[in-house]
């Protein structure tokens, strides 16, 4: 079972993301108060599990590759299109989700964004702008890292002692015992 402060964590992070997307949506832009809160609360969720879910490695990889691969992405993709193609809160944004998911899950996260993206923009660019594209693909983004974040919160509670490992979806193994 999560403590208390882990399962505040959760709610906490889940909050923040809702309200990122709220923000991103009507303004285009993430505050960053709010994605270093979103980092914060990562980092005190992953210390009050005791590193249950990730390692301090596996947390600062994640948080490293989660923001220096969409940087790169930016980078280049600013220097193809002479404008900007990908934000810096979105970049962020990736880089604190690594801190949640460790490296596979930030990537996991961004790819299933970035097809999300591109499936959307094949089939609905008559009908949209590409930035409302964008938006689309950033949600499906949030949407991943909310199930990801949730069933590792399920997977946590459901132990009652016994010693219990668990495969997720990313292959990592979680040992749940208490």
């Amino acid at each position: 079972m999560l403590s208390w402060i882990a399962l505040f964590c959760l709610i906490g992070a889940l909050s923040l993301l809702f309200v990122l997307s709220m923000i991103d949506l009507k303004t285009r832009l993430l505050p960053n108060e709010l994605v270093l809160g979103f980092a914060t609360l990562g980092i005190v969720f992953h210390l009050t599990t005791l590193s249950q879910f990730l390692n301090i490695q596996q947390i600062a990889l994640g948080a490293i590759v989660g923001f220096s691969i969409p940087y790169i992405i930016r980078l280049a993709a600013n220097k193809f299109y002479g404008q900007d193609a990908l934000g810096l809160g979105d970049v962020k944004l990736i880089g604190a989700a690594g801190l949640w998911l460790g490296a596979p899950g930030a990537m996991l996260a961004l790819t299933l964004g970035a097809l999300l993206y591109w499936r959307a923009y094949r089939h609905l660019w008559r009908y949209t702008s590409l930035t409302d594209l964008m938006v689309i693909a950033r949600g499906a983004s949030i949407a991943l890292l909310l199930a990801q974040a949730l069933c590792l919160g399920l997977i946590a509670s459901s132990s009652v002692g016994d010693a219990v490992r668990v495969k997720t979806a990313l292959g990592q193994e979680i040992d749940t015992t208490r």
